[in-house]
């Protein structure tokens, strides 16, 4: 579980990363082949987060996070 929550950090931060990218891109005029890689990269990403993200909130539902602060994970997954 905790390997999951650092993924999905991971994710998140890379995310944030190629968000800046494209606005940088977009700004230097890179050409429309950089810039619709760099957005298909962070759609992946963003597949692979909401794909942990639910993951993570049905072993909250089962229960299986026993001894983990569930309400700061969750409000972590709403960020």
């Amino acid at each position: 579980i905790m390997s999951l929550l650092k993924h999905y950090f991971s994710l998140n931060s890379k995310h944030f990363q190629l968000k800046k990218k494209i606005e940088k891109a977009y700004s230097h005029s890179e050409s429309d082949e950089e810039i619709s890689k760099l957005k298909k990269l962070k759609l992946r990403i963003k597949d692979d987060k909401d794909r942990i993200k639910k993951a993570l909130l049905n072993l909250i539902s089962r229960g299986k996070l026993k001894g983990m602060k569930i309400s700061e994970i969750k409000k972590v997954l709403k960020g």
